[in-house]
């Protein structure tokens, strides 16, 4: 449990810094557009054929918005950044998207492998929920947040059923109260997924996919 809620407050602690998570290749940041250019940072032999370009990784990355959060993301309308961040140890490169709201300053933030085209992460910040709300308890129970993961799950074909619910408590950033549950998969134990929902509001304000080593 000590070692789950280090990993939480490491997430919410990583936020209002989006895309300075991970180590970033240098002199390529933004002007990753083809498969050639993937290609001269990975080691040869560790890249997989379907690669996902740089696109094809912002249609999904809105997608998943639209779908997920049914949040209709109209770029004309953000600050659009668009990198290529690496997991060091593997040589793993991932796509950093984060859009920011010109008028109202929230950021959506999607991080997706760029080999085989799955979501790493998902976050949502909004400088507006700030100091809002009292402080309460346990808005969501375990299964009531099924039906709030609902829509997020099925956009990113995810079963529910084949993790358990792990309740982590509340947690608290950015002046916002957070409750954090954890899904433990069932079928393999290096992997699991982290939800940080919003108290005020119920939403979900971030989405990751842990993985560990033996």
């Amino acid at each position: 449990m000590k070692k789950f809620l280090i990993l939480v407050f490491a997430i919410l602690l990583a936020v209002p810094t989006l895309t300075g998570c991970s180590m970033r290749i240098n002199n390529y940041e933004n002007k990753l557009y083809s498969e050639k250019d993937i290609n001269k940072n990975v080691k040869v032999g560790s890249i997989q054929d379907n690669i996902l370009t740089r696109e094809k990784a912002m249609a999904k990355a809105l997608d998943i918005f639209d779908k997920g959060f049914n949040i209709k993301l109209n770029r004309e309308n953000l600050n659009e950044s668009v990198r290529i961040i690496r997991k060091p140890e593997k040589d793993i490169l991932y796509w950093n998207i984060t859009w920011t709201s010109i008028n109202t300053k929230k950021m959506y933030n999607c991080v997706i492998d760029t080999s085989n085209g799955k979501i790493k992460s998902i976050s949502l910040y909004n400088p507006n929920e700030e100091n809002k709300g009292e402080k309460v308890e346990y808005i969501l129970k375990e299964k009531d947040i099924l039906s709030v993961v609902n829509p997020l799950f099925k956009a990113l074909k995810i079963n529910p059923n084949n993790y358990h619910i792990n309740d982590g408590g509340i947690a608290y950033g950015y002046m916002v109260q957070n409750q954090v549950f954890n899904f433990k998969n069932k079928r393999d134990d290096k992997e699991d997924i982290t939800i940080i929902v919003n108290c005020n509001n119920k939403a979900i304000t971030s989405f990751f996919i842990n993985t560990y080593e033996n």
